[in-house]
């Protein structure tokens, strides 16, 4: 009764001290819980309510800028208008805030018998410490199923039925069908460029930022790429069942040898872009001053100097070409209130100075890669020779061919629609820092990127007039961000009673002091010395070491091509750099509880890739 009377008066929960003293209660101290995470806002309903952290899923942990979280609202708000609701940046049912990141709702989802089903297929692949937890969850009566209304689907059945159309015609023809949708992401990508260059005003970008969230990121990107991954992936998975079959059949068929086909796929944009790097530093390496430069400066004093076009020509032309294709990206670069590669190029010159230190030809990124490849040859090789003997059937063989052929084709644009979205996010990003300079030649605010520190619904109230302490704003609004940097404890899961899950570590059995256990999602067994990383920015890793961190999104994968393995606290079997580490034929770990807490810089690990399984050498 008193830590509820407490409460009352505080508004908040209280961290309280008492004593009794003659039979009588006494309340001593009562101060913030200031390790209790902040819930997002409700309508003040007490139905329990589920949010997951979208920084886990997106290996993200780190706080949005304001107009970086308007971003997302606006994405999901793209989702609800798939299904014909109405939603716009400002209303949108899907994406909450809470400690300056963004939560997305699924309680309707898991209250929904067919959304329950599919979301407790889907999200193990994803995150599969977050799936345990809600399948616990799941289990609570307040989150009891209720009736299916087929009226949702009715809503999205002319997307549905596009994207059915486009899948069936994906397992008849998968190269017709990835170069159909080439030449659609050609289109999209130049009607937004024409777009952006008619955006000459603030209304007018804020305009196009609208129209991207509202009507392209999600409403045309969704239906070109979802069908053509879901048929990879879906052939993924039945090379997977046949290959179980077959491994109970034959006991000396390697276990996991289906996954070896993913290594080396085409048309993954990141691998694509992590090898393009590595042929920067092949430049720099074959030019005597541009490899006396990077052996010898700081990446802060070349990047510097690449800004001042002062670096050797080589190494500035070569970087130069890098950045005119892939400068968009970026550490976090789902916000767009983040630092682009082409803004700080500090994190790559750390890479390209971890790939000048590679000197055993063998262990080059590129050999690495085509080693992968004709790996994934073998591989379907031995699996089609073993179905024809274990099934009897020369069309078993068949259908392993039938099956990986399109798990090649297809299976690495599973990065394409994040690359397609950062590209279109880049132009808005572009003109708002246009505005944002001559907001700063007006005096309104101090530096370009201030604009990415205010909400769209204050830039709006901007361009009509630009009356108001915008600096003081955004100075507060900085504070604010900068002090949830450092906030380290970020739960996976929000429950609206104030339940915070941080994560449920699966195989607890088999973990004990040296040994840990997580989601193997990338083959294979390593030894090697551990290097904690929380910022690729500043991050050298020498070859072979076994990088761990919290999370990954593409721009942490430049340092994959050094690593020898992988483990990351957040992720699954589909995360970003789960897909990155099989095609490099990396062995990683994923879902690994506090990782970065419990092994430290220096310690030498075994990683076993295929059971999950961290072990502590010394």
């Amino acid at each position: 009764d008193l830590g509820q009377r407490v409460t009352a008066l505080y508004g908040t929960p209280q961290d309280i001290e008492w004593a009794f003293a003659d039979s009588r209660l006494f309340l001593l101290q009562a101060r913030p819980i200031t390790t209790l995470y902040p819930l997002p806002q409700t309508d003040g309903s007490e139905d329990l309510r589920v949010y997951i952290s979208l920084g886990s899923v997106q290996g993200v942990p780190d706080p949005f800028t304001p107009l970086g979280q308007d971003m997302i609202k606006g994405l999901f708000a793209g989702i609800c208008r798939i299904f014909r609701l109405e939603a716009t940046i400002f209303d949108q049912p899907l994406v909450h805030i809470a400690g300056e990141r963004p939560w997305i709702a699924v309680t309707a989802a898991l209250r929904n018998p067919l959304g329950r089903r599919i979301f407790l297929k889907a999200l193990p692949l994803v995150e599969p410490v977050v799936a345990r937890s809600i399948r616990e969850l799941t289990r609570d009566p307040r989150l009891s199923v209720g009736t299916f209304r087929p009226s949702i689907l009715a809503r999205a059945a002319p997307v549905l039925a596009r994207i059915l159309g486009a899948a069936l015609f994906a397992w008849l023809l998968p190269e017709a069908a990835l170069h159909r949708v080439q030449a659609s992401v050609e289109k999209v990508i130049a009607l937004t460029e024409g777009q952006a260059q008619r955006a000459g005003t603030l209304h007018q970008r804020l305009a196009l930022w609208e129209w991207l969230c509202h009507q392209v990121m999600f409403p045309m990107v969704f239906p070109l790429f979802v069908p053509l991954i879901a048929v990879g992936y879906a052939s993924l998975h039945a090379l997977g069942r046949l290959a179980a079959k077959l491994e109970a059949r034959n006991p000396d068929l390697p276990p996991g040898l289906f996954m070896e086909v993913t290594r080396g796929l085409a048309n993954n944009a990141t691998t694509e872009m992590d090898l393009q790097l590595w042929q920067v530093a092949q430049q720099i390496r074959t030019d005597a001053q541009a490899y006396a430069a990077f052996s010898a400066a700081s990446p802060e004093a070349l990047a510097r100097d690449f800004h001042d076009k002062t670096l050797p020509e080589a190494a500035q032309i070569a970087l130069a070409e890098f950045l005119e294709r892939y400068g968009m990206r970026g550490l976090a670069e789902i916000d767009v209130g983040r630092p682009r590669w082409r803004e700080q190029p500090v994190a790559l010159i750390h890479a390209l100075q971890s790939y000048l230190s590679i000197k055993d030809a063998g262990a080059a990124p590129d050999a690495v890669f085509q080693r992968g490849q004709q790996a994934a040859r073998e591989a379907e090789q031995h699996l089609a020779a073993a179905a024809v003997t274990g099934l009897r059937t020369p069309l078993a063989g068949s259908l392993v061919h039938w099956l990986t052929r399109r798990v090649r084709t297809l299976a690495g644009l599973r990065e394409s629609p994040k690359f397609l979205i950062i590209r279109l996010m880049d132009m808005a990003r572009t003109a708002l820092l246009t505005s944002g300079q001559e907001l700063v030649e007006a005096g309104i605010l101090r530096q370009a990127d201030d604009v990415f520190f205010l909400h769209m619904n204050e830039l709006k109230v901007l361009a009509m007039c630009t009356s108001g302490d915008w600096m003081r704003l955004v100075e507060t609004r900085r504070a604010t961000y900068n002090r949830e940097m450092h906030r380290r404890m970020i739960p996976r899961l929000l429950l609206s009673d104030g339940t915070a899950i941080h994560g449920t570590p699966g195989n607890t059995a088999e973990a004990s002091d040296r040994t840990m256990v997580g989601s193997g999602v990338s083959p294979g067994t390593v030894e090697g010395k551990v290097h904690v990383v929380f910022n690729p920015n500043d991050a050298r890793l020498e070859p072979g070491e076994i990088l761990v961190c919290p999370g990954t999104d593409p721009s942490w994968t430049p340092l994959f091509l050094a690593a020898g393995g992988l483990v990351m606290e957040v992720g699954g079997m589909m995360t970003h750099g789960s897909v990155v580490a099989r095609e490099y034929g990396i062995p990683a770990v994923a879902g690994v509880d506090r990782a970065t807490e419990r092994l430290q810089s220096g310690q030498r690990v075994r990683v076993d890739g295929n059971s999950g399984r961290i072990q502590l050498i010394d």
